[in-house]
């Protein structure tokens, strides 16, 4: 290596997020980059967080706390605003209806897909949601004028 390529290097190595986002640096790269400066990453759960200790190459150690995804939980969570939305709308409309009104609205699923009737029942049946039925807000309706009589 000459010494103008070991001051690149170097340089590089002091700017990380220039490395790691790097047009040319593919996963590999990264991976390759990873384990040049990794020795290990000591994992141990703890009822609600996870808790890392990583041993860099050079001596150092990192500790970290990661607080656990709950069962049934990930990243990709539907927006809570969504979620009442859609119970307030099930008993009002079929599912067609809803995702219609929810895609007019700019409302995306938790992975950032339009919505489709399919996926409005998926979501129902996932939070427990009950379903439209054919009739139910017309007789809800005559219920409540005859109820104001």
């Amino acid at each position: 290596m000459t010494p103008r390529q070991r001051d690149e290097l170097m340089a590089l190595g002091r700017d990380l997020p220039r490395v790691w986002s790097h047009p040319s640096a593919g996963n590999e790269v990264r991976k390759r980059n990873l384990r040049s400066v990794l020795k290990e990453i000591v994992a141990r759960v703890v009822e609600t967080h996870i808790e890392l200790v990583i041993h860099w190459q050079g001596g150092d150690h990192t500790e970290l706390s990661v607080v656990k995804n709950r069962t049934g939980q990930h990243r990709w969570a539907t927006d809570v605003a969504v979620k009442a939305l859609i119970t307030r709308l099930a008993r009002q409309l079929n599912d067609s209806s809803i995702a219609s009104l929810l895609n007019r609205l700019g409302h995306r699923t938790g992975r950032g897909h339009t919505w489709t009737e399919m996926r409005v029942r998926s979501f129902r049946s996932d939070h427990h949601i009950a379903v439209y039925r054919i009739g139910e807000r017309e007789a809800c309706q005559r219920t409540d004028a005859g109820a104001s009589r």
